[in-house]
């Protein structure tokens, strides 16, 4: 959609809010039919502006599933930089755009790994444009027993505990510096969890975490502050330092009976409680392309409505946890 018709659309809305404005000065009511007159202008402006946002991620998953051939690295490092990522069927199919994404990157990664739940694909098949992404060696796909969202850093700790781990989630398309602002990031802060997007909790007087709901999400005001108050989100690409968390952060059973559906909270309490501060290295509000398969699922309301409180409160409760008396002042 062409800038031209969106302004035609904002001059339009303009007219009819002039419209009642001076009606209401001067008559002291609005025009008849003014008020459905804006409402429809607005939802035409609306659907314009959608229409253009579409063509927009379209462009950019073409662009994405153009794949370099030299996406990964080949020369030799000292730590290895393994980006991870899980996904499940109503998303698949957009999983190779957001991998031909991260093969564009500035500082290229040297294996990007997807974990897939054995339960979900029973008989291993994938869309054709991953499959080739798998058969050219320019991603490794494994399947495992499904921890849900926890799967795209579980296995991979584990299997690599000496490489610099990128997480990220299945429905965005990451713009080509993401794995070089976190490395440089990490290069600054070795022992922090490093992120470029993050929301920041906040207490009452009491030093009670207040609700989910509450904090300061995508925080944006101390980029290059570690902090314990900082919440990484997955969203935007988390990295963390080789050998993070010891043993007691890969408890299966416990994470399925406390927060099988909420890694970011897991996570964070395992940062806390090893002492790994978050720094955010980018400003948490910079808008990301998201794939249409990114319309908030079931288990995104429930987790933003009270799943969140709920399953953090499981995991502080079962470690004798007051968050209040970890946090810093740095925030």
């Amino acid at each position: 959609m062409e800038n031209n018709e969106l302004r035609y659309y904002k001059d339009e809305a303009e007219y009819y809010r002039n419209q009642i404005e001076f009606s209401k000065k001067y008559y002291g009511a609005p025009k008849r039919g003014a008020f459905s007159a804006l409402k429809g202008v607005w939802n035409r402006f609306c659907a314009a502006r959608e229409g253009r946002r579409e063509a927009r991620r379209e462009r950019a998953r073409k662009r994405a599933l153009s794949v370099p051939v030299d996406g990964l690295n080949h020369e030799k490092r000292e730590e290895q930089i393994i980006v991870s990522l899980t996904s499940f069927p109503a998303r698949i199919g957009g999983v190779a755009a957001v991998v031909g994404s991260l093969l564009r990157q500035t500082l290229k990664p040297d294996r990007i790994l997807l974990y897939l739940a054995d339960s979900q694909f029973p008989e291993r098949k994938l869309p054709k444009e991953l499959a080739c992404l798998r058969d050219s060696g320019l991603l490794d796909v494994r399947f495992c027993e499904d921890l849900r969202p926890h799967k795209k850093y579980f296995y991979a700790m584990r299997e690599y505990p000496s490489a610099v781990l990128v997480t990220v989630d299945d429905d965005v398309l990451y713009r080509p510096t993401l794995l070089e602002e976190l490395y440089r990031s990490y290069e600054r802060f070795p022992e922090c969890v490093s992120c470029t997007r993050a929301h920041k909790m906040r207490f009452d007087r009491e030093g009670n975490l207040l609700p989910y709901w509450e904090w300061i999400h995508e925080y944006r005001y101390a980029i290059g502050v570690p902090s314990h108050r900082l919440l990484a989100t997955g969203v935007g690409g988390v990295l963390y330092p080789p050998r993070c968390f010891s043993e007691e952060a890969f408890d299966a059973p416990l994470i399925k009976e406390l927060c099988l559906s909420a890694d970011d909270l897991w996570l964070k309490t395992m940062e806390v409680r090893h002492g790994r501060k978050v720094v955010l290295c980018a400003d948490s509000s910079r808008k990301m392309e998201e794939l249409p398969s990114a319309r908030k699922s079931a288990l995104l309301q429930d987790n933003l409505q009270s799943g969140n409180d709920r399953q953090f409160a499981a995991i502080l409760e079962h470690f004798g946890m007051h968050l209040a008396e970890y946090m810093d002042e740095a925030l």
